[in-house]
């Protein structure tokens, strides 16, 4: 099994991360052109914050295993690049349907 990858190594243009992380911030968000999608900021042991958001397909399969204040290992997700900040790695997550996985710690 992979690694655990540190989100201040996570690069754009790959699929197959592995991150153990703490959901800090949880809410549920509607926009016309996305549909309902759930928002998270996720901090990992070092303290470095990444936002993640599960779009509309995937909502029903992580909306009751997600909570916040809860601690997850996610796997199987790719990077949005041009979601990018400077003072802090803040990256959007594309999750993977079907083969993606977010365990409980």
């Amino acid at each position: 099994m992979a690694a655990i990858t540190a989100v201040s190594d996570l690069k754009p243009f790959k699929s197959m991360w592995k991150i153990q992380v703490k959901i800090i911030r949880l809410w549920k968000q509607y926009s016309a052109a996305g549909g309902l999608t759930i928002e998270m900021v996720l901090i990992d042991s070092n303290g470095v914050k990444i936002n993640a958001s599960v779009k509309k397909d995937l909502v029903n399969q992580f909306d009751s295993f997600l909570s916040q204040g809860s601690s997850k290992i996610i796997i199987n997700f790719s990077l949005n690049p041009s979601w990018v900040h400077t003072e802090q790695p803040y990256i959007h997550l594309n999750w993977f349907p079907l083969h993606n996985t977010c365990e409980e710690l």
